[in-house]
């Protein structure tokens, strides 16, 4: 009887243990689905393994990737990637801080006691916002409503001029008057109109039938690199300007520039326009085109010209497109969400099964090499290794990703990449994969989709005193390699180019044998490295 009440207890202990873990599961699951107010996260135990971290990472690599000697026969061959044909930007020319024109010399007809009205274009053809002086001098009366004006660069402001031609002139008498702008900040720099009035008395004429003036040809549009500061320079050539007389420059975010659309209007002889303001987001590519303006009739557009700003994503958006693209391989077991209440302000990557991964992205481009990768990041809880990180590098042809109906085996995207797979084993080590391509083998054993390539281990990135807080991660990739800074210090480099022109970008966690693997990015940016 005591046997059987001790084996009683023994099953009831075993059911109880079940249960729990079921709970655990189903809350683990729930923080996944995104809905509802904040979610609670399983908080595990870390686990202490009773492997040394080489023999558990050995387990982990066997699991998830193959390295190239080790390749199946099944597998395709490697192909040697095609060298990336990247076009260097336009040089820069003639940046000038301090910069005016005035346009235009002209020439107006009138009676004996007439006004005669001009108007000009004021404009600010340099780098720096500014401020212009306006002066005159005429033998006959003259007016200039206005005589300061402040302009921001790449604007420009219209400037009424008024001329009183006297009763007594006679036909043919005439007078000039010259208008100048003169700048406050840099008094050197100026520039003058000339107005030349005439006294003519009217005469009647028969009609005539007047020719309109053709309109300038479409000018040729480029733009520099730019910087670090997200500034950069819309210059222009045209091959004859004879009839122009300004030029219209667009940008939008829209390629048709249907919608939200900027306009820089800029004098005739000013053929560049500088680009400021714009801050780092989660959508940085930038359209512009140019036209020429002529008296009767604008020429056609210029070629479009896309620019890639910087990147920055503070994850208070839901909208900016983070989802799980490639290769989750139980997508119930996956989940990439926005942080709500408490966890407002983060991206939350949660993969919830054994030996599974994925990568999430928004599937915006990087800059053109130089440039650098900043994130912060925190791992939820620290199961043996449990791992997180970022890939960039990655390759997309545009179609959707994944495509439907093929959710594990999709070549649409991320077929090759780096991965910066941070593992925690009380302290946190870099995992350095070359991911050469994918191979699906679900009865391999370990995660279905594996990963292939050669791999590097580099030791302890965060030491184990703070590695479940947040740290800020630095990558700078650069045309001779890519280096590594964690908290601002220095860690590793790494030589190999083989995918840096790739420009594709996202996120990473995967698991061994424990789970769930939960990440919290703070923020993620991307910029121009100068």
């Amino acid at each position: 009887m005591k046997v059987f009440k001790k084996d009683h207890f023994r099953v009831l202990g075993v059911l109880v243990l079940a249960i729990v873990g079921v709970l655990v599961l189903v809350q683990t699951m729930a923080a996944s689905s995104g809905s509802g107010p904040a979610a609670a996260y399983a908080q595990s135990p870390v686990i202490t393994s009773t492997l040394t971290f080489d023999e558990a990472l050995a387990a982990y690599i066997n699991s998830h990737i193959i390295h190239s000697d080790e390749t199946p026969a099944q597998i395709p061959p490697r192909t040697t990637p095609e060298t990336a044909v990247i076009e260097p930007p336009l040089a820069a020319t003639g940046l000038v801080s301090y910069s005016v024109s005035l346009l235009d010399d002209t020439t107006r007809m009138g009676g004996p006691g007439e006004v005669v009205t001009y108007t000009l274009v004021l404009s600010n053809s340099g780098t720096l916002s500014d401020v212009y002086d306006i002066t005159y001098a005429s033998t006959w009366p003259i007016v200039v409503p206005t005589t300061t004006f402040s302009l921001t660069n790449g604007t420009a402001v219209l400037l009424a001029v008024v001329i009183t031609i006297p009763p007594g002139a006679n036909e043919g008498d005439s007078a000039t008057a010259v208008i100048t702008a003169t700048s406050q900040s840099a008094t050197a720099v100026s520039d003058s109109a000339t107005l030349t009035t005439i006294a003519a008395f009217y005469k009647y004429f028969m009609p005539v039938i007047a020719k309109p003036v053709p309109p300038p040809p479409a000018p040729s549009l480029g733009a520099t690199r730019p910087a670090n500061n997200n500034h950069w320079l819309m210059n222009w050539s045209i091959s004859n300007n004879t009839y122009v007389i300004g030029y219209e420059l667009q940008q939008s975010q829209d390629p048709t520039f249907a919608t939200g659309v900027t306009t820089y209007n800029t004098a005739a002889n000013v053929l560049s326009q500088p680009i400021t303001g714009i801050g780092p987001s989660a959508r940085n590519v930038y359209y512009h085109r140019l036209r020429a303006l002529g008296p009767d009739d604008n020429s056609p557009w210029s070629n479009v010209v896309r620019v890639i700003g910087n990147y920055r994503d503070d994850f208070s958006d839901a909208t900016t497109g983070w989802t799980p693209l490639r290769r989750t391989t139980y997508l119930e077991q996956t989940a990439v969400r926005y942080g709500t209440g408490s966890e407002a302000g983060n991206l939350i990557i949660i993969v919830g099964d054994r030996w599974d991964w994925m990568i999430a992205s928004p599937l915006v481009e990087a800059p053109p090499v130089p440039y650098v990768i900043e994130y912060r990041v925190r791992v939820h809880d620290g199961s043996n290794l449990v791992s997180g990180g970022m890939v960039f590098g990655g390759d997309w042809n545009g179609d959707a990703c994944p495509e439907f109906g093929n959710i594990y085996q999709t070549d649409n995207c991320f077929n090759h990449f780096y991965n910066y797979n941070y593992i925690f084993f009380g302290p946190i080590k870099l995992l350095h994969e070359r991911v050469d391509s994918l191979f699906w083998c679900p009865n391999c054993g370990g995660s279905p989709i594996k990963r292939v390539g050669p791999t590097q281990v580099v030791d302890d990135i965060v030491s184990n005193d703070n590695s479940l807080e947040y740290h800020t991660y630095r990558v700078e990739v650069r045309n001779d390699g890519t280096r590594l800074y964690v908290d601002g210090n220095f860690k590793a480099s790494f030589s190999d180019t083989t995918y840096i022109h790739e420009p594709y970008f996202g996120v990473f966690a995967s698991t061994d044998e424990y789970k769930p693997s939960i990440w919290f990015y703070d923020f993620f940016e991307v910029k121009y490295l100068d």
